[in-house]
């Protein structure tokens, strides 16, 4: 199998599991809006596996490096830092503008719903932990007892543990999606070897 094969087959693997995972982790997440459903985080960590590898793959893989030229003769090393860093913002942006405005603005909206999500269900936690012992469901911080909890209250606010970790899987695969749909066909582009010299110099 040639190389190029190998790299479509790992694309189509990659974009199976992400779809995947994204469905699980949106499924989950409306999961815990039903208090009838006893979400925990004990039930869904190989979906935060999951999605750690799938998203891994994806930039790993897909996304390679550009390849570093050494630093030429006569520049200093604070100087080639500099080139290698604009190099660097310069890549980013060519990266970014492969994927279409619409998808930008579709994505950052999904990532400011997650922070929202993240620190509503942090309060709702009471910033502490639920746990469950000798029979009592109790609110703690770090082993400290803070107050009892109901049952009923106990399994919401594991809910909650669930709810505030699902939109990171959901973001994580979202993004793993839109690498391989916009930017890894592209990837030549990015690893092209570009001239880091100021203009004007010769």
């Amino acid at each position: 199998m040639t190389t190029a094969a190998m790299k479509r087959s790992t694309s189509r693997l990659l974009l199976g599991a992400g779809v995947l995972v994204l469905a699980v982790s949106l499924s989950v997440h409306a999961l815990t809006y039903f208090p009838s459903i006893h979400v925990r985080m004990a039930w869904t960590w190989p979906l935060h596996v999951a999605t750690l590898a799938v998203s891994a793959g994806v930039f790993l893989s897909i996304l390679p490096r550009p390849k570093r030229r050494p630093r030429p003769p006569g520049v200093g090393v604070i100087e080639w830092h500099r080139r290698q860093y604009r190099s660097d913002q310069d890549t980013m942006r060519r990266l970014v503008a492969m994927i279409p405005p619409a998808v930008r603005v579709a994505f950052m909206a999904v990532m400011l719903a997650s922070m929202v999500n993240f620190f509503w269900c942090i309060k709702l936690l009471e910033f502490e932990s639920p746990e469950a012992a000798d029979g009592r469901y109790v609110l703690q911080n770090h082993g400290k007892w803070l107050r009892d909890l109901t049952e009923a209250e106990y399994h919401r606010m594991r809910a909650y543990e669930v709810r505030m970790f699902s939109t990171g899987w959901v973001i994580f695969s979202l993004a793993a999606l839109v690498g391989l749909r916009y930017v890894a066909p592209r990837i030549g582009e990015l690893v092209e070897p570009r001239d880091d010299r100021p203009a004007g110099d010769v």
